[in-house]
């Protein structure tokens, strides 16, 4: 050994730290780890920015057709594009059966009474 080092850095080969190979793999696990995370946060994001989108189309789309929005708007953060294709058939099905919800629902109902007719 020469002198001025000491026994702890006369295998090391300068100042550089050596990795023991025991760390190795548990630094593998951490950055595959770490990356994980990310793409966890990427994927909840994309989901959450779904999730808004089909709200607001199933509320536009169920509005447009007589349907209750708030009901729609719920069923389109639940089920997403499934909500949306679904709202979309039934408009297609009021269409073909000839008018939609809507005109159905301001349809006024008969005016007959029963009983006598108020004198004036």
């Amino acid at each position: 050994m020469r002198a001025g080092r000491s026994r702890a850095t006369a295998g090391s080969g300068g100042s550089r730290a050596r990795r023991t190979p025991a760390l190795t793999p548990t630094i593998r696990v951490v950055r595959a780890w770490s990356y994980n995370l990310r793409m966890l946060e990427v994927i909840t994001l994309v989901w959450l920015a779904v999730a808004v989108a089909c709200i607001f189309i199933c509320d536009r789309l169920a509005a447009s057709s007589g349907r209750d929005p708030d009901k729609w708007a719920l069923l389109g953060s639940a089920f997403g594009p499934v909500a949306i294709a679904v709202l979309i058939l039934l408009s297609l099905e009021d269409t073909r059966t000839g008018g939609s919800r809507a005109k159905k629902r301001a349809a006024p109902k008969s005016s007959t009474r029963s009983g006598p007719r108020p004198s004036r």
